[in-house]
């Protein structure tokens, strides 16, 4: 039995070879947006490694209305959920930017160690 190739295929990629690949620019769609009721603020949950991560600061103030002039709780949501969404596009992003945990910098100490 003989493979039949598929002629469209060959004729699409003469036309517009880009149309077979895969696209490079994706859209990340990931996080949501959500109000704690009981604290009365928002918070962005964000999936990451096998974890769910609930980011509610932005630029150090608590996403609920009036800690920031001109800016709604579900406002400053918005940005943080903006903002990781393009970090994630741009493959830069790290969660501990986000969750302000500090990580700690092994490279000097292992540099230190082989060098002994």
């Amino acid at each position: 039995m003989q493979l039949v190739k598929k002629p469209f295929a060959r004729i699409i990629s003469m036309l517009n070879p880009s149309a077979l690949k895969p696209p490079q620019n994706l859209i990340c769609m990931k996080g949501s947006i959500h109000y704690r009721r009981d604290r009365n603020y928002w918070f962005v949950a964000w999936y990451y490694r096998g974890k769910v991560f609930k980011i509610n600061r932005y630029k150090g103030f608590l996403c609920r209305d009036g800690e920031l002039a001109g800016l709604k709780g579900k406002g400053m949501a918005a940005r943080i959920l903006s903002l990781m969404q393009s970090d994630e596009e741009n493959g830069t992003l790290r969660i501990e930017k986000y969750t302000r945990e500090t990580t700690t910098d092994v490279i000097p100490h292992l540099k230190s160690l082989l060098s002994a």
